[in-house]
């Protein structure tokens, strides 16, 4: 009977050991080790055309895995269990003694993840090796899948082994979540993500936002703050990790509006675990607006190709133009099997993209094979024609690279062998970028009688301009360290010369090339990275002997040489059904007149109740007052117009045209615009300041650029919302204002300075407001008024007399190498800083010393000699102008469709060594040749 018992129990064995398994799906089991879950693959939920082996040493757990019988389709199940969604790496120990790749797909519940995932050979069936890949798992269950696909089988799988993808942590941490004080959560900016965005109030330094972040894994993430910025200046943030200062001044740059969302960042590091970040306003009138927080692992390496660890097959040259580094590598001779090597160090486990920049001027695709760490991770990646040996393009491949040290091999596998390599870019996979390298594709050369026809030519040689053949750098005498671009001149709608202040023999076309800002004039942040396509270029010379460069645009210009561009509405980010119940509370609190007040964006939150007061200010006999100040109307009606534009309700479109009445009404006849309407208080009352035309806290010019916006259609005034009769009485509106401005601008000894915060509204001379605020000039206020006017598309004589002189006066004004610290504790406020200027915020009319005053109404010119409470209570300095100033003093106003020239590499090199100025920038002008336009060839 015992023997029996030990027969029965053999062939059970037997049988659990041969026979393929099919076990109903259950979760499988785990063991968790290091923060990673490990699923033997013995304990799988099911399995089809496999069975449990253990013949083999060297496994964990009780067994491994072997696909039987060696063909495709057999596949191994597992039921995994995840707490959170994100990516997940799936790590397979595996040993495969064949001689082939025996490749599995991989699926994640029921989804093709991976359709031919590597299991190379390891050399032994006991010798056990990983391979990986990524997937994106939902929190809870997920059934992962791996199928046998080689013609074959599969490998022997040991385990699958299970942790979350540290390399792709990215989140975004919304701010009306964080911790906060001195602040507000608000919604009356649209365009924001989640429920709102937060504001630091009151406006100045010290509120701070806190998240907490949990991450994954140690590392360098970034920090990126969405944000908006409707001031004339940067509202910059001091931003510590885990109380340590990372980055003590951050800058949030003007973004031209509140409801103009961009992104600042900066590097970290950040422990795993969870880690507290915290944004405290710096500057003096506080913080911008904060949307939301985005951290994200960030790793981006560039690595040349002539800096290889090992190669064969290639050389180094430097023939073809256009490369970083010294050089680029060439595989010779041409015929497959020379390889580039580099070895890359990551600091954590996961995908990232490997990026190859190249160049191939032949007729065929030259790929190459891509091999990890002695794995083929793609066989044959393509490196397609790019039209020249210097135009270079961008090819890449997403792979699994271990935390550490990587060997990544490119080994051509072309008949022809393979492309000519710049470098390698290895970044986290969150950062992959698109193929496109917007300076690759190299302008064709010809000459400049295939672009100009003889008689333009002939014409353009008369004038001195241009002159075919390329200079004789004797003909030039000037001596410089660097060449600069002298002149740009669009001669027909798509043909432009850039002539140099300077002669080379050899000239590369593509040192130089033709852009548009990326940025509106608002953000003062020109971004000159928007690339013309340039379709052909020459070189000649003019009569001094300086080279020409002649450049075919692939779009005309307009008359003016300008881009015909409009700006492009941005994404509507909006729940209708909460904005138009937002819309609809507003339009509840409109007044009679048409406006709406300061100080009650609380109450507008909920709707009127028809009995309570719809505005704090009333006038002598209890009117209610509208308001201009702190935004108020404007703010209201830019938030309806939005609503408008998306939902087309009716009462919201009315509500909007009420509110240009409004604006209409309050406008003096002189046209400037009061800060309220009706008449707030007597001419004898200390408050009766309110009705002075009114520049403070841009008042005025918010109105103004409302009315510019509408005008021009601009979002969100790109609907049916406004007709044409209003339209006609904005443009009436704007005429007055303009007119006004230009007529109260101070005057000193004859010379236009800038402007005071309030003036007359009918003999245009600077006035005083609260006891504390003197008439004076205001560095402040002024900036807002000279970036309106420079934005004006007429630039009238006055217009240009009024921005010289208001530029002049700051540069005037300008206290250098001094930084002003609003909330001081010791008390100094001002301190020497070179990399600071500052402005004060009142200065005396006749003798330029600083204003400052306390409730008393004394003027001073120490700020350490008013009351504290003063001294804390109000912004004295700033450095309002100095964001214009820097636009100014590099390439002037770039707003309306302007074009530059500007110089992006400095290949091209004279007899004397000497090369272009990099980054120099020259404005597109039009060179006044119409009457020869008919003379243009028309190719």
């Amino acid at each position: 009977m015992e023997k029996r018992n030990i027969l029965l129990l053999i062939i059970c064995f037997l049988l659990l050991t041969t026979i393929p398994v099919s076990i109903v799906e259950a979760q499988s089991k785990a063991i968790t080790t290091d923060g990673a879950k490990i699923y033997e693959a013995e304990d799988a939920s099911t399995l089809s055309a496999a069975i449990i082996a253990t013949e083999h040493v060297g496994y964990t757990g009780t067994g491994f895995v072997d696909y039987k019988p060696n063909q495709p389709g057999g596949y191994i199940e597992w039921i995994v269990d995840v707490p959170i969604a994100g990516d997940y790496v799936l790590e397979f120990n595996y040993a495969s003694g064949a001689s082939e790749n025996r490749p599995a797909e991989i699926k994640v519940n029921g989804d093709t993840v991976e359709p031919n995932l590597a299991f190379n050979p390891t050399g032994a069936w006991n010798n056990w090796e990983q391979t990986k890949t990524v997937a994106n798992l939902k929190a809870g269950e997920n059934v992962i899948r791996a199928t046998a696909t080689g013609s074959s089988g599969g490998a022997n799988i040991d385990h699958l082994k299970l942790y979350y993808d540290s390399n792709y942590f990215d989140e975004v941490l919304e701010s009306e979540d964080a911790k906060g004080f001195g602040t507000i959560v608000a919604t009356e900016h649209v365009g924001y993500t989640g429920l709102g965005f937060v504001d630091y109030k009151p406006n100045q330094p010290g509120g701070y936002l806190e998240w907490t972040v949990d991450v994954p894994a140690s590392g360098e993430y970034a920090l990126q703050f969405r944000y908006g910025n409707g001031s004339a200046e940067n509202r910059a943030a001091e931003v510590k990790v885990n109380g340590n200062v990372v980055e003590p001044n951050l800058a949030f740059n003007p973004t031209g509006a509140w409801d103009n969302w961009l992104t600042t960042q900066t590097a970290v590091s950040l422990k795993a675990g969870k880690n507290i970040i915290r944004a405290t306003a710096t500057g003096s009138s506080g913080g911008a607006n904060i949307d939301n927080l985005r951290v994200y692992y960030a790793f981006d390496e560039l690595f040349e190709a002539e800096d290889v660890v090992s190669s064969s097959g290639t050389i180094v040259a430097t023939e073809h133009v256009g490369y970083t580094g010294l050089g680029f590598v060439d595989y010779k001779p041409n015929q497959p099997g020379g390889y580039l090597e580099w070895t890359v160090d990551v600091p954590d486990t996961g995908r990232y993209a490997l990026q190859f920049r190249y160049g191939n001027g032949s007729a065929e695709n030259r790929p190459a094979e891509i091999k990890v760490n002695r794995d083929v991770i793609k066989s044959n990646l393509a490196f397609n024609p790019t039209g020249a040996w210097d135009n270079w393009q961008l090819t890449k491949t997403t792979v699994m690279l271990k935390a550490g040290k990587n060997v990544i091999r490119a080994t051509a596998t072309g008949a022809s062998g393979g492309a000519n390599i710049d470098h390698l870019r290895v970044l986290s996979s969150n950062m992959i970028q698109e193929n496109v390298d917007p300076l690759a594709k190299l302008i064709q050369v010809v000459e400049v009688s295939d672009i100009v026809n003889k008689f333009m030519l002939e014409e353009l040689a008369r004038k001195g301009l241009l002159i075919e053949g390329e200079p004789a750098q004797t003909q030039v005498e000037k001596r410089a360290e660097e060449v600069t671009i002298k002149s740009a001149k669009a001669v027909t709608a798509n043909i432009v010369l850039v002539t140099l202040d300077g002669a080379f023999k050899e000239f590369d076309v593509n040192d130089i090339r033709i852009v548009a800002p990326k940025n509106d004039w608002q953000a003062l942040k020109p971004d000159l990275t928007d690339y013309l396509v340039i379709k052909e270029a020459a070189v000649g010379r003019n009569k001094e002997g300086n080279t020409v460069i002649v450049y075919k645009l692939a779009d005309d210009l307009d008359q003016e040489a300008r881009l015909n561009t409009k700006k492009l509405a941005p994404e509507v980010i909006m729940d209708k059904d909460m904005a138009k119940e937002a819309a609809l509370n507003i339009v509840s609190w409109q007044m009679d007149h048409g406006g709406w007040t300061k100080h009650m964006e609380e109450k507008y939150k909920t709707r009127w109740d028809g009995k309570a007061e719809r505005t704090e200010q009333f006038g002598p006999n209890g009117e209610e007052l509208g308001s201009i100040d702190n935004g108020a109307t404007i703010t209201q009606m830019r938030f309806i117009a939005k609503v408008y534009r998306e939902t087309k309700i009716p009462k919201l479109k009315k509500s909007f045209l009420k509110g240009l009445d409004f604006l209409f009404t309050m406008q003096y006849e002189t046209g400037g615009f009061p800060q309220v309407y009706p008449k707030r208080a007597r001419p004898d009352e200390i408050i009766y300041y309110s009705n002075y035309v009114t520049y403070n806290d841009n008042a005025m010019i918010n109105v103004l650029n409302m009315f510019d916006d509408i005008l021009n259609h601009e979002f969100p005034f790109d609907s049916d919302l406004v007709d044409q009769d209003y339209l006609d009485k904005i443009s009436i509106s704007m005429e007055k204002g303009v007119d006004y401005i230009l007529k109260s601008q101070v005057k000193i000894d004859g010379k236009l300075t800038a402007w005071c915060a309030q003036h007359d509204p009918k003999t245009y001379e600077p006035l005083p407001a609260r006891v504390f605020e003197h008439t004076s000039i205001s560095g402040s206020e002024s900036v807002g008024i000279v970036k309106f006017l420079m934005d004006r598309p007429n630039q009238t004589p006055e217009i240009q007399r009024a921005v010289n002189g208001a530029l002049r006066w700051f540069e005037e004004a300008k206290i250098e190498g001094v930084k002003y610290i609003r909330n001081d504790p010791a008390k100094k406020f001002f301190y020497e800083d070179p990399n600071s200027n500052t402005w004060y915020r009142f200065y005396d009319i006749e003798t330029m010393k600083p204003i400052f005053s306390g409730m008393d109404g004394i003027i001073r010119h120490d700020l350490r000699k008013i009351e504290e409470e003063r001294q804390y209570g109000y912004s004295w300095a700033g450095s309002y102008p100095q964001a214009l100033l820097d636009v100014v003093n590099s390439i002037g106003y770039y707003g309306n469709g302007r074009v530059y020239a500007k110089v992006v590499k400095t290949n091209s090199e004279n007899m004397n060594g000497i090369k272009l100025k990099d980054g120099d920038v020259k404005l597109l002008n039009k060179l006044d040749l119409d009457k020869f336009e008919n003379m243009i060839q028309g190719k």
